[in-house]
């Protein structure tokens, strides 16, 4: 049977998972920034090693209970830039089989998997966003301003969400890179976003 490598992690009270191609990284306790007048699933921002980003409320894009005081935060890549999912404990590899073992009706993910026992409903980081009225239901890189980063208010384009950042390959764009096999993802503390004030 042929498995495919996945990042699984709780949001509230159920399991969840992203395959690695579209993780970027995970980070510690992020040190996340409000933005006026976002929607309630935008957390708000925080600064990435110079990058700002947009952070998700994973609760909430998920149509459960809102995510306080999250522990860690999953840098995803969607159309060409990335973004933040708040989750409750860190995140851990695992290995998903090809077909799920049922479909899923929540807008934004991918099915449900067996994965060591337990179920694993798979996200779609770009479909659950979009489901929200966030970012860009269509093709990846689309066009500027539909990133994830245009979630949050006066965004020029993606990723541009505070501090004059110009979107995909702004300096200091972190490099993707493999993610360790057979245990947690390493992770990266993030600082408050630098909003210019």
């Amino acid at each position: 049977m042929t498995h495919r490598r996945a990042l699984v992690f709780p949001v509230d009270d159920g399991a969840f998972g992203l395959t690695v191609d579209v993780v970027r990284e995970v980070v510690v306790a992020p040190r996340v920034t409000p933005v006026p007048t976002t929607p309630a699933s935008v957390l708000g921002v925080c600064n990435l090693r110079g990058v700002v980003l947009p952070v998700f409320d994973t609760g909430r894009l998920l149509r459960g209970a809102p995510l306080r005081d999250p522990a860690f935060a999953v840098v995803v890549r969607c159309w060409g830039d990335d973004g933040a999912l708040v989750v409750s404990a860190l995140p851990t590899l695992a290995a998903v089989g090809e077909q799920p073992v049922q479909p899923s009706e929540t807008p934004g993910t991918a099915g449900t998997y067996a994965v060591d026992e337990r179920l694993v409903t798979m996200l779609d980081p770009e479909a659950l966003i979009a489901a929200a009225g966030l970012g860009h239901a269509g093709a990846a890189d689309g066009p500027a301003g539909t990133g994830p980063g245009s979630a949050v208010a006066g965004s020029a384009g993606p990723g541009s969400a505070v501090a004059g950042s110009a979107g995909p390959g702004s300096a200091g764009a972190v490099p993707g890179g493999p993610v360790p096999a057979g245990g947690p993802v390493g992770a990266a503390p993030a600082g408050p976003a630098d909003t210019g004030g």
